[in-house]
């Protein structure tokens, strides 16, 4: 009878370690789900997320990439380096700021990395075609679309509009995100929308279709007073007929848009996700406009320091010493 007792013990113990060990693996095969917080569905940085989530997840089997909206950069940041997120795009002057504890983040520097360039993202400010707006500086006094609070379209936009001396007193900012600044724009509830977005813009260009638009220019004094204050702002050209019914070249300036990550994720997870990427290079050219023109030549410009996972990438193809 004690043999039969201890039998059952060993055998009870033998299950319950199975279990432990079934639990644990199950863990263990979880362990490399991660995150890309991107931004808000009608913008650029979310379909493009889409893009990267489709073919990390298609290319290898090792990373299971899930894309999430947000408010966008800012909100990445916090994301980030609270790791609540494992990667993330954002606007290279957040990028910098971030890492370097500057601006909003003032001694409080971010746990950020870089993984790679994306895409350029070119100021759109937009009007309807019967608007009296003609210029930045029409904007005085009008409803006018910043992005949502906190945003990285509304910190970019605010830092732009004080560099030429115009205060947020001196508009009426409406703090609303893309699909619902395009609908405010279609029911005359405001006036102008300021978008900092990869080009073409989806909403933008539904907006065009039903609406007849038009794109401000900034004059070539204005590009080069912001670009000297703030060396992350570029000039940039939105080529005529981008969007249906603007059919002239629009001079304006641009921020770049990367992929970073939190500095403490694991070195061969990041050395996989930018791997599989560029292996599958031709797939994400082809995913959206924004980034037909992403290259190896072009992710490596990247302003503030590479993760090791990605630096361990660039090495072994010779894109960086």
């Amino acid at each position: 009878m004690k043999i039969k007792k201890i039998m059952f013990l060993i055998l009870l113990t033998s299950i319950f370690m199975v279990m432990a060990a079934c639990s644990g693996n199950s863990d263990a095969s979880n362990s490399n789900n991660a995150i890309i917080t991107t931004g808000g569905t009608g913008g650029t940085l979310y379909p493009v997320g889409a893009s990267i989530t489709k073919v990390v997840n298609g290319g290898q089997d090792t990373i299971k990439l899930t894309n999430q909206a947000s408010g966008g950069s800012v909100e990445n940041v916090s994301l980030l380096h609270n790791g609540d997120a494992e990667f993330a795009i954002i606007g290279g002057d957040e990028a910098i700021n971030a890492y370097e504890g500057t601006d909003h983040y003032e001694d409080d520097p971010q746990n950020i990395n870089g993984v790679f360039v994306a895409y350029d993202q070119p100021l759109a400010i937009v009007v309807r075609a019967d608007s009296n707006i003609s210029s930045v500086q029409d904007i005085k006094g009008k409803k006018v679309v910043v992005g949502q609070p906190g945003s990285g379209n509304e910190v970019k936009t605010k830092r732009m509009l004080e560099i030429l001396d115009i205060k947020y007193k001196d508009i009426d900012p409406q703090f609303i995100g893309y699909s619902e600044a395009v609908d405010a724009l279609k029911d005359n509830h405001v006036d102008v929308i300021l978008f900092w977005a990869g080009s073409p813009n989806a909403s933008i260009m539904d907006l065009a279709t039903t609406e007849d638009i038009n794109l401000i220019s900034l004059s070539k004094e204005e590009q080069e007073l912001i670009s000297d204050t703030h060396s992350y702002y570029g000039e940039y050209t939105i080529p005529a007929g981008t969007y249906e019914g603007v059919d002239k070249d629009i001079e304006t300036l641009s921020v770049n848009a990367q992929i970073v990550t939190n500095s403490e994720v694991d070195e061969d997870i990041v050395y996989t996700f930018t791997k599989t990427i560029f292996e599958n290079i031709e797939e994400f050219n082809t995913s959206h406009d924004a980034i037909k023109d992403f290259s190896l030549e072009t992710a490596t410009n990247n302003p503030i320091p590479l993760h090791p996972g990605a630096e361990k990438y660039y090495k072994e193809v010779d894109a960086i010493e």
